[in-house]
């Protein structure tokens, strides 16, 4: 019982911070895709990123989006990916 009511809690503290429920759907969108590969992965995130309005759900796809660039030896994509995070302003306190 206590660990069900452990799992209650941390699921209800995610869905009370929408970017950190924007996260985590960003990793579980990653893991159900990626038995299709790195392809499916890029293709899903390059279409929903120009609606992303959270700057931290943003920054998940964009990490996500560096990794699978990697993986599909793109580096030159996997780089401005990153450069997006490394010039992005400083996130609000």
């Amino acid at each position: 019982m206590r660990n069900y009511l452990e799992l209650v809690d941390r699921y209800s503290k995610i869905a009370n911070d929408p970017s950190t429920a924007g996260v985590a759907a960003v990793i579980s969108t990653a893991d159900i895709l990626r038995p299709q590969g790195p392809k499916a992965i890029i293709e899903h995130f390059q279409k929903l990123l120009p609606d992303v309005k959270d700057p931290a759900v943003e920054r998940a796809i964009r990490l996500q989006l560096a990794d699978m660039y990697r993986q599909t030896q793109e580096p030159a994509l996997a780089i401005e990916q990153l450069s997006h995070l490394i010039k992005a302003p400083k996130a609000s306190q």
